[in-house]
């Protein structure tokens, strides 16, 4: 009688539960499922919590009532709902090896529960093997293409509703099902560290001060600042990543990271643990990349923002008037030099406004810390603007000047079977507050050059002219 009625009890709650949460089943089981549920339920020594895990974690067979989803909408509009469970993905998830984080041991034949916090419940389990690897063949994440948060949850017998959320919260080591993990249909994760409550004073109370980051050719070496230096904290902090366009207002984007948004940002995991050594990524090339590291509960996330680019750059800016390609035949053949000399460039859309074209300037500027910029204008003179002098030049004649004087004097010698004997140089009509060394140049009038300028092999000369004087510009000191 006993037995039958802790039975009863523990019945009573799973229904319960179900009905609480207004769960409906999807399908029905399979034999080996079914054989593994009533072995599970008819144990009176395990907790009813148990078999709602074991339920859910049963591919496709448990999802909310598609009505829950209405009212709570109904309720909130302003809030994107969860899709339900039916309308899921399917992705594979490999972890090569499992570690406990207190002694670095392997983590053999242990259950792990898979929850995913867009869902906000759990999505799958599976059981590691003797070296440490686990698999889970099925988990299914939002068809969106945003990230899905998920967490690993080592199993326990005591497992009740309220200290699973708590290991969920506190101390379940989580990673980013990303976009191209949705689309591969898999991730892979090289190593994780597990624990079973040591992790959570570390996750209250520890936090990464400060970031700081070096490279060379090859590698990227970081050196972390932690509240508590304690060695058994190692294996907690996370280093994550975002790669930019040096062109785009990187600053504005990552003051706003915080422990709210951080899984939704779009970090990139780098690694984890104490590590502090890591191979330049092809990826980093010719971009800024963000580097962040944190534990995950502090709220404050330090970062290191670096540019991987190794060679002076050249804002390149070309004039929207330009009717029968002249510039961008000289630009064509200005850039296939430039990446012979080493020397990085970067375009500007020619449809875009000045005060657009100035924030982008400013923002490679920022974004690129110590590197030597020149920002390049080429244009030719419409018919209104026309003289008869074929070469013109134009600078800002503000701090910059001397250096924008120095370029002038290799271009006009590169130009000079080209150029009037006036060679003439101006200062800008409008005012172009950049950050940087600012020069213009016009190779002559549509009207009375343009039989000239029709050449392509004087085209050409324009471009390994400008060329020849940004490398000497910037290699001749």
């Amino acid at each position: 009688k006993y037995l039958e009625e802790k039975l009863d009890e523990k019945m009573h709650k799973i229904i319960n539960y179900l009905i609480t949460h207004q769960y409906i089943e999807l399908r029905v089981l399979n034999e080996d499922e079914a054989e593994k549920l009533c072995k599970e339920i008819s144990d009176i020594n395990s907790a009813y919590f148990k078999t709602i895990l074991l339920m859910l974690s049963f591919p496709y067979y448990l999802d909310k009532d598609e009505q829950s989803y209405k009212e709570a909408q109904e309720k909130n509009p302003t809030i994107i709902r969860i899709q339900p469970i039916a309308n899921a993905l399917n992705i594979k998830i490999e972890i090569n090896e499992c570690f406990l984080a207190k002694n670095g041991e392997a983590l053999k034949n242990k259950e792990i529960y898979v929850y995913n916090h867009r869902f906000d419940r759990v999505v799958a389990k599976a059981m590691s093997d003797d070296e440490g690897k686990i698999v889970f063949e099925n988990v299914y994440v939002g068809k969106e293409s945003t990230i899905d948060k998920i967490s690993f949850i080592i199993d326990r017998e005591n497992f009740n509703e309220d200290n699973f959320y708590e290991s969920v919260l506190k101390y379940a080591p989580m990673f980013n099902i990303q976009k191209k993990h949705k689309q591969k249909g898999q991730a892979f994760i090289d190593k994780m560290f597990f624990s079973f409550t040591y992790a959570q004073g570390i996750m209250q109370d520890n936090e990464v001060l400060k970031l700081e980051a070096l490279k060379n050719n090859f590698n990227i070496v970081f050196d972390y600042e932690v509240r508590k230096q304690e060695e058994s904290y190692k294996n907690y902090i996370i280093l994550s990543y975002l790669v930019f366009d040096v062109k785009e207002d990187i600053e504005e984007y990552i003051r706003h990271t915080t422990i709210e948004n951080r899984a939704f940002r779009g970090l990139e995991l780098l690694g984890r643990g104490w590590k502090n050594q890591y191979s330049i990524k092809d990826e980093w090339r010719d971009k800024g990349v963000v580097f962040f590291a944190y534990f995950n509960s502090q709220k404050f996330t330090p970062y290191k923002k670096m540019a991987f680019i190794d060679k002076p750059i050249v804002i390149l800016d070309i004039e929207k008037f330009d009717k029968e390609d002249i510039l961008k035949d000289i630009k064509f053949h200005f850039k296939t030099l430039t990446k012979a000399y080493k020397i990085f460039v970067i375009d500007l859309d020619a449809n875009t406004q000045i005060q657009e074209k100035k924030s982008i300037v400013n923002n490679i500027k920022k974004n690129t810390q110590n590197l030597e910029l020149l920002y390049l204008q080429l244009k030719l003179f419409d018919d209104k603007d026309a003289n008869k002098c074929k070469v013109q030049y134009f600078h800002n004649e503000n701090k910059y000047a001397n250096q924008e004087m120095k370029w002038i004097e290799y271009c006009k010698k590169q130009f000079n079977a080209l150029n009037n004997k006036d060679n003439p140089i101006y200062k800008n009509k409008n005012s172009f507050d950049m950050e940087v060394p600012f020069v213009s140049i016009s190779f002559g009038s549509l009207i009375y050059d343009k039989e000239r300028l029709a050449k392509k092999g004087v085209r050409q000369i324009f471009g390994v002219g400008l060329a020849e004087s940004c490398r000497r510009y910037f290699y001749e000191k």
